[in-house]
């Protein structure tokens, strides 16, 4: 699976689906084999979360139409796990069985050619889409392939993936593994068609507390208590007439979460709820807002630094900009942020645009 010989990412998503529901079934004790629309389910579901990232899976791939064609069939908001989707998809076909086969004609594309074409290696001469001649030339796993194809209902996908029973000890006791290098292999594959898209390898798949901004809002609702107890409230930096109230803020990130997948402080400055909300993941225009971040994170950063708490992982944030202790503690530390915002912020926000991010317009 060498990106640079894959031109679809439905091979590394065909690969990951195949390991995941082979980990389910065996765990279970139960035969290894499984629907094509099985399978279909899974590629959208671990497709579903990068997708929302408005990464580029290259010209000629269709996973992000057929994904937006699901979405058309179920409630989501393109932040769930992949878990979550899958439940999502088997509740509307649960529902309604002609939502099975809508779901298989969506996914059409996604079997055409991936399936048989992961096998060439094995040299069986399959190509095209999974027919009876495929069933019979993989009948009794020659050459020692890793599964082979069953016939299976309309309402399954047309056919069945069953695992060769020599393969599944090796993928179980590698499982970890073979998911690492089949996300390595995709991340360099999406790398390569989004060169100047941030944090890549953060927008592959779901973890536990990705969003969580507790230990970011600890740092500022100390600072913000701190000044408003002083007589000094800190002013949002998107409309300055609106003091900040350290019981009712959100942090926002100035650049959206969406694009730049990440909490760090240098990114994050308080809003008022509603605001925060208003502007969701919309790009402001960042030169009209530099000055006032700049004075605003300056202040907040002499403050903790006076506190001293948290202040390592504080370094660690800026350190990934360039910004050293050092340069945070001398007199001339606002102007050195205001160079870091300006090498940092215009590029990032035309490569935001250029995903079709939407401009932000201050109401």
């Amino acid at each position: 699976m060498s990106p640079s010989r894959v031109t679809l990412t439905y091979k590394f998503f065909w690969f990951l689906a195949l390991l995941g529901l082979t980990e389910e079934r065996a765990m279970k004790g139960l035969t290894v084999d499984f629907s094509a629309l099985d399978v279909m389910v899974r590629m959208v579901s671990l497709a579903w979360y990068p997708l929302s990232f408005r990464l580029s899976f290259g010209h000629r791939d269709s996973l992000r139409e057929i994904v937006g064609r699901v979405g058309e069939h179920v409630l989501l908001t393109g932040m769930e796990t992949p878990d979550e989707v899958e439940a999502a998809i088997r509740a509307r076909i649960g529902s309604d069985p002609k939502e099975a086969l809508a779901l298989s004609a969506i996914t059409r594309d996604l079997r055409r050619y991936v399936p048989t074409a992961f096998l060439s290696p094995w040299k069986l001469g399959l190509e095209g889409p999974v027919n009876g001649k495929a069933v019979e030339a993989t009948a009794g796993f020659p050459n020692g392939i890793p599964y082979r194809f069953l016939p299976g209902s309309r309402e399954e996908g047309g056919w069945r993936v069953r695992m060769n029973p020599a393969w599944v000890p090796y993928l179980i006791d590698n499982i970890e593994v073979l998911r690492g290098y089949g996300y390595w292999r995709l991340a360099e594959f999406l790398q390569a068609r989004n060169p100047s898209v941030p944090g890549i390898t953060l927008k592959l798949f779901h973890t536990e507390g990705d969003r969580s901004l507790a230990p970011q809002r600890k740092l500022w609702g100390r600072y913000l208590s701190a000044m408003s107890a002083g007589g000094k409230p800190v002013r949002c930096i998107y409309d300055p007439s609106v003091a900040i109230d350290p019981d009712d803020y959100a942090l926002d990130h100035f650049l959206p979460w969406k694009f730049v997948a990440h909490n760090q402080l240098w990114n994050l400055t308080p809003a008022t709820p509603g605001l925060n909300s208003s502007k969701s993941d919309q790009i402001p225009e960042v030169e009209a807002f530099i000055p006032r971040l700049v004075s605003q994170q300056a202040g907040f950063l002499r403050f903790c630094h006076a506190e001293k708490s948290g202040w390592t992982t504080i370094l660690d944030d800026y350190a990934t900009q360039g910004l050293l202790e050092r340069d945070i503690l001398s007199d001339g530390a606002a102007r050195k942020l205001e160079r870091m915002y300006d090498e940092i912020y215009p590029p990032m926000e035309q490569i935001a645009l250029s995903m079709h991010f939407e401009r932000w317009d201050f109401p």
